[in-house]
C-alpha cells in the first residue's frame, strides 16, 4: 500500500549510488521489521539480495532505473507509510526519501528564505551538474569537478576546486552549492526528527501528496520551531515548510521540488 495511487513517472539514469541508497533503505526497512516488539519482518517480504536492486556501476551502461530497484524501494518502504496515521521513523523516513530522490536522479529544486530565492537544476549521475540562480542575479554552474561564477554585469569566472584570493567567495557559493543540492544534506537534516507524524493528504500543483510533521534539529545554532514536508507517492518531497529561530531572528524557509528526471542543459561557457 501507497500512501497516494498516481501513476509513477518515468526516472532516467540508473547508477551506484542510487542502488546502494535503495539496499539501504531496504535494509533498514528489514531490520526496523526486526527491531523491539516486532515479530520479525512479514514472510512474503523480499530480502535485500533477493531484490538485486543494484544497478550497474558503469556510468555507459546506465539507463532508466532497474525495474527491481523501484520495486524494491516500494516495497520496503511501503510497508512503513501503510498506515495513513501511523508516525514513520525519522531515519525510516529519511533513507526512503533520499533513495526515491537519487533514483529519479536529477531535479529542480527551489529554496526561499525569507524572501530570497535560490532556483536549482540538479543532475547526480553519470556526472554531477548543478546550474543555480539566486534572485536572478548571480549564476552558479557546476559540471562534474569544474564550478563557476558570474555575477552581473560580469562573465563567468572559474572558482572551483581552486580559485585566486580575490574570488573565494565564489568558490564558497560553489561549494555551499555542491553540498546543500545533494540528497544526502536533505537526509541527514530529516533523520535528526525521532518520527515523522501523517498530517494527511494535499494536492500541490496538480500532484496528490501526504504530509508530515517533525521535529529536526537544527544543524546550526538555531531552533526549529515548526518543520512541515509533504511527498508523493514515491516518497519524493514535493514542498517543505519550516520556520528557525536563530539568535533572536526567526526566519521561513521553503523548498518546491519538481522536474524530476528532467535533463540539465548548462549554459555555453567560454573557456
Amino acid at each position: 500500500m501507497r500512501p497516494v495511487t498516481t501513476s509513477p513517472p518515468t526516472s532516467t539514469h540508473a547508477g551506484g549510488a542510487r542502488g546502494a541508497a535503495v539496499v539501504m533503505a531496504v535494509a533498514l526497512l528489514t531490520l526496523t521489521a526486526c527491531g523491539p516488539g516486532s515479530d520479525g519482518p512479514e514472510e512474503d517480504a523480499p530480502a535485500a539480495s533477493e531484490a538485486d536492486p543494484v544497478g550497474p556501476e558503469d556510468p555507459e551502461e546506465s539507463g532508466s532505473p532497474d525495474e527491481g530497484e523501484e520495486e524494491a524501494l516500494t516495497d520496503a518502504c511501503g510497508r512503513t507509510f501503510a498506515f495513513p496515521e501511523d508516525p514513520v521513523p525519522g531515519e525510516v523516513f529519511a533513507e526512503c526519501a533520499e533513495a526515491a530522490m537519487l533514483l529519479s536522479n536529477s531535479y529542480r529544486m527551489v529554496q526561499g528564505v525569507d524572501g530570497t530565492h535560490w532556483d536549482r537544476r540538479v543532475q547526480l549521475e553519470p556526472e554531477f551538474t548543478l546550474d543555480a540562480t539566486h534572485d536572478e542575479s548571480v549564476r552558479v554552474v557546476v559540471r562534474q569537478d569544474r564550478g563557476w561564477v558570474r555575477y552581473p554585469d560580469a562573465g563567468w569566472l572559474e572558482v572551483y576546486p581552486e580559485a585566486p584570493p580575490e574570488a573565494m567567495m565564489g568558490t564558497a557559493l560553489v561549494t555551499a552549492g555542491i553540498e546543500s543540492s545533494r540528497p544526502s544534506f536533505h537526509r541527514e537534516y530529516w533523520r535528526t526528527s525521532p518520527e515523522f507524524f501523517p498530517t494527511g493528504p494535499r494536492e500541490i500543483d496538480e500532484t496528490a501528496t501526504v504530509g508530515f510533521s517533525a521535529t529536526p534539529t537544527d544543524l546550526g545554532l538555531g531552533e526549529v520551531l515548526s518543520f512541515d514536508i509533504w511527498i508523493d507517492h514515491t516518497y519524493r518531497p514535493v514542498r517543505i515548510e519550516s520556520t528557525v529561530s536563530a539568535m533572536g531572528v526567526v526566519s521561513e524557509t521553503f523548498y518546491e521540488f519538481s522536474a524530476w528526471g528532467d535533463p540539465v542543459e548548462l549554459p555555453e561557457i567560454e573557456e
